[in-house]
C-alpha cells in the first residue's frame, strides 16, 4: 500500500509503494514513482487517470481485489510474481470473465535492501513496542477497572441479598394479608349470599302467602257461589217432591213432572258446564286484567311523557315570546333610528338647498361684479380682492356641498341597510309567530288528547269493584265489551233458572 498519496523529493512528487507480508518480516518489495515516470508508465498502459488521482485509484483496485477475495469466481484478482535475482517483480490487477483477462494495471516492484529490510523491521519492532507498552497500560486500567467493578458488585450482590430477604418476607406478610382479606371477603361475600337468599325465602314466604290468601279468597268465593247454587239446587228438588206428593194421584201430571224433573236435572247439568265456562272465563278475565293493568302503567307513563313535553313546549312557547318582545323592541329601536335618519336626512336635504341657493346668488353676484369690471375700471383692484375672497368663499362652499353630497350618501347607504335589517327582523319576528302558533297548536292539541284521556278513563263502580277492578279505555277496547256482556247474560240467566 502507498505510504502517502505523494511526496517531494529533489522538487518532484514521488510516490513510494510498499509491499510486505505478515507471515514473513523479512519479505520487503518497493517501488518508486516519480512524475516524470507515471507519465511514461500512463503512456505505455493507457491510464486515463493523472498522477494526482492515481494512488488514490490503485488503493481502489486493490480494495475490489480484497472484496473479491472471498468469492469462487473473483472478478478481480492482484497477482504478484517474484523476481529472482536482478529481475524485477511484478504485480498485475487483472479483471477476469468469461471472454478474457483484462490487465488494469502493472507495477514493477524492487527488492528491499539490507539496510532497507533492517529499517522496515526496526520500524516494525518500534511499532510493536508503542503497541506492547499502550495494551499494557489499557491491561493495568482495565485490571483496575474490573477490580473496582468486582468490589462495586460484591458489594451490590450484599445489598440485593439483604434487600431479596426483605422482600421475600414482605411477600409473605402480603400474602398473608390477601389471603386474611380474601378470607373475609369471602365471609363477607358468604353472608350476603346467605342474607339475600333469606330475603328472597321471605319474600317467596310473603308472595305465596298472598297468593294462597287470594286463592282462598276466590275460593270461597266459589264455594258461596256453590252453596247459592246447591241450595237453589235444594230448593228445585224440595219443589219437585211437593210436586209428586202433590200430584201422586194423577199419572199423567205425576209423568208430566218426571219429565219436568229430568230436565231441571239436564239444566243443572248445563247450568254446571255453564259455572265451569265461566270460571274459566274468570281466570281468563284476571289474566286479562294483569295485562290491562300493565297497559294502564305504560299508557300512565305516556301521559307522563306528554305532560313533560307539554311543559317543555310552554316553556320553549315563553322563549319564543320573550324572544318576540326582544325583536320588537328591537324593531321599534331600529325605526326610531331610521327616523332620526331620515330627519338628518331632510336637514341635509335644505342644507344643500341653502347651499344651491348661496351658490346662485354667488354667481349672479359673480357675473354683475365682471360687469361692474367692465364698466369701472377705477376700483379694479378692489373688485380683484372682493372677487378673491368671494372665490375662495366659492371654494370653500363647493367643499361644504362635496362633503355634504358624500354624508348624504353614506346615510342613504346607512337608511338602505337598516331597512334591510329592519326587513330582516320583520321576518324574524314572523317566523316567531309562526313557531309560537305551531307551539300553541300542539300545546292546545296535547290538551285535548289529555283532556280525552282523562275523559275516556274508567271510573270505579259502588258495588261490582270488589269482583272486578275497573278497566281503561285500552283494556275495554281490546278485550271487547262482547265477553262482559256475555258473562252478566249467563249469570242474569243462572239466577232466572234458580228462581
Amino acid at each position: 500500500y502507498p505510504e502517502a498519496p505523494a511526496h517531494l523529493r529533489g522538487g518532484l512528487r514521488v510516490l513510494d509503494v510498499r509491499l510486505t507480508d505478515e507471515l514473513d518480516p523479512f519479505f520487503l518489495q518497493q517501488l518508486s514513482i516519480g512524475e516524470d515516470d507515471f507519465h511514461s508508465l500512463r503512456v505505455e498502459q493507457n491510464l486515463l487517470v493523472d498522477f494526482q488521482q492515481f494512488p488514490l485509484k490503485f488503493v481502489e483496485l486493490l480494495e475490489e481485489c480484497e472484496r473479491c477475495g472471498s468469492e469462487d469466481h473473483p472478478k478481480f484478482v492482484a497477482q504478484m510474481t517474484l523476481g529472482s535475482g536482478p529481475n524485477p517483480s511484478m504485480l498485475s490487477i487483472v479483471e477476469t470473465n468469461t471472454f478474457k483477462h483484462i490487465i488494469h494495471l502493472s507495477l514493477y516492484f524492487v527488492a528491499g535492501s539490507d539496510a532497507t529490510v533492517k529499517s522496515y523491521l526496526a520500524s516494525i519492532v518500534k511499532e510493536l513496542k508503542v503497541q506492547n507498552s499502550t495494551l499494557q497500560a489499557q491491561l493495568q486500567n482495565t485490571s483496575e477497572t474490573l477490580a473496582d467493578k468486582v468490589k462495586e458488585s460484591s458489594a451490590s450482590v450484599t445489598g440485593l441479598t439483604a434487600e431479596l430477604e426483605r422482600i421475600k418476607i414482605a411477600n409473605v406478610e402480603h400474602s398473608g394479608q390477601i389471603q386474611l382479606s380474601f378470607n373475609q371477603r369471602l365471609n363477607e361475600e358468604k353472608d350476603r349470599y346467605q342474607k339475600e337468599k333469606d330475603d328472597l325465602r321471605a319474600n317467596f314466604e310473603n308472595e305465596k302467602r298472598v297468593m294462597q290468601q287470594k286463592y282462598e279468597d276466590q275460593i270461597k268465593q266459589l264455594s258461596q257461589q256453590h252453596s247459592s247454587l246447591q241450595s237453589s239446587q235444594n230448593q228445585i228438588l224440595g219443589r219437585t217432591q211437593n210436586v209428586e206428593s202433590t200430584l201422586a194421584s194423577e199419572k199423567k201430571k205425576n209423568e208430566q213432572l218426571a219429565t219436568e224433573l229430568r230436565d231441571f236435572q239436564r239444566e243443572c247439568e248445563l247450568l254446571r258446564g255453564e259455572k265451569r265456562d265461566l270460571e274459566a272465563l274468570k281466570s281468563t278475565l284476571e289474566r286479562e286484567l294483569g295485562e290491562s293493568r300493565d297497559a294502564r302503567a305504560s299508557f300512565e307513563a305516556r301521559c307522563q311523557e306528554l305532560e313533560s313535553t307539554v311543559r317543555q313546549l310552554e316553556f320553549s312557547l315563553r322563549e319564543s315570546a320573550d324572544q318576540a318582545t326582544r325583536l320588537e323592541e328591537t324593531l321599534d329601536s331600529f325605526r326610531s333610528q331610521n327616523i332620526k335618519l331620515d330627519e338628518n336626512f331632510r336637514k341635509a336635504s335644505d342644507e344643500i338647498g341653502k347651499g344651491n341657493e348661496i351658490i346662485r346668488r354667488l354667481q349672479a353676484d359673480l357675473k354683475a361684479a365682471k360687469s361692474k369690471i367692465k364698466l369701472k375700471n377705477v376700483v379694479t383692484l378692489q373688485q380683484e380682492k372682493l372677487l378673491d375672497e368671494r372665490a375662495g368663499s366659492i371654494d370653500g362652499l363647493q367643499k361644504d356641498l362635496t362633503e355634504l353630497k358624500e354624508l348624504t350618501a353614506r346615510k342613504e347607504a346607512e337608511c338602505e341597510s337598516l331597512k334591510k335589517k329592519v326587513d330582516e327582523l320583520g321576518e324574524k319576528v314572523e317566523e316567531s309567530k309562526k313557531i309560537i302558533e305551531d307551539n300553541t297548536h300542539v300545546i292546545e292539541w296535547l290538551h285535548k288528547q289529555l283532556n280525552e284521556d282523562a275523559v275516556n278513563r274508567p271510573f270505579l263502580p259502588s258495588k261490582s269493584a270488589s269482583a272486578l277492578p275497573a278497566f281503561s279505555r285500552f283494556e275495554s277496547d281490546r278485550f271487547g265489551a262482547d265477553r262482559f256482556a256475555g258473562a252478566s247474560a249467563a249469570l242474569s240467566s243462572v239466577g232466572r233458572e234458580f228462581n
